[in-house]
């Protein structure tokens, strides 16, 4: 019986029902009267609800009654539904490594800030509510800022990327990585997702040292050294001015060094 109305996509109503003795139906024996109705959306039937066992016969009353329940408990557990996932969402964020901040797109004042970004530049919650983008980045003034943000406010970007450093609460400063959006809602928000860039640029300026400096000695390696010779040959030359060189050229030399100190000696 209560797939009867899955299977026909509607309202269907048992006012005499028949005992049923199949093992497999237990539980609805003992029904006298049934409505069973479908909650259909987007085409598909995702809920089914049924009351049952009336003194008298069901009325299309009854069956405008129980649609009307059944959309309204649809209705509910779709909304505890989006209400749970924007709370995972909600929690994702806040645990995020990256720090993602939101603010007020007339006044600039930071509305939420997760904990990661919390963490990193030490100031709660309360304090930052007190501030804007311009408190962390001190080398915008309010009319750069401004300039920086325009093409969002009209529309002609979807977003914005670029290098700053953030000032923390003690005053130390760190290099970041800022993706700026502005959102649809009315009045517009901006989004702000931050990546701290401290230990990139320290791997970074490490591969930089290894590719340069001998690991044993500490002093340039072979192509580093021939190309701060080089400069400094053109230094020289460019400002009118000698400068010597100290060193011999063995026979494991390589044409570019032999050809550099060649350059140093026929200097006038």
């Amino acid at each position: 019986m209560w797939a009867d109305s899955l299977r026909q996509r509607r309202p269907v109503v048992f006012n005499d029902c028949r005992p049923i003795s199949d093992g497999a139906a237990a539980g609805l024996s003992d029904l006298s009267r049934l409505i069973s109705v479908p909650v259909i959306e987007n085409g598909k039937v995702v809920m089914l609800a049924g009351v049952g066992d009336k003194p008298c016969a069901y009325s299309e009353l009854d069956v405008e009654t129980v649609q009307l329940i059944a959309s309204a408990l649809w209705r509910i557990v779709q909304r505890k539904r989006a209400e749970n996932k924007a709370a995972r969402f909600s929690q994702v964020l806040e645990r995020s490594t990256n720090e993602i901040y939101t603010f007020d797109s007339r006044s600039l004042r930071f509305i939420d800030v997760n904990q990661g970004a919390r963490n990193n530049l030490g100031y709660s919650l309360q304090e930052l509510e007190r501030m804007t983008p311009l408190d962390l980045k001190p080398e915008f003034s309010a009319e750069s800022f401004e300039k920086l943000v325009a093409p969002l406010r009209a529309g002609s970007k979807r977003h914005c990327d670029f290098i700053s450093r953030h000032r923390r609460k003690d005053g130390s400063y760190y290099p970041v990585d800022v993706r700026l959006e502005i959102s649809a809602d009315q009045p517009p928000l901006f989004v702000e997702i931050v990546n701290d860039l401290t230990e990139t640029q320290a791997m970074q300026a490490r591969i930089t040292e290894l590719s340069r400096y001998d690991t044993v000695t500490g002093l340039p390696n072979q192509p580093y050294f021939e190309e701060l010779l080089s400069a400094a040959i053109d230094l020289a030359a460019s400002q009118d001015y000698e400068i010597a060189w100290c060193g011999w050229i063995s026979k494991a030399s390589t044409p570019s060094t032999t050809a550099t100190a060649m350059r140093l000696a026929i200097k006038p």
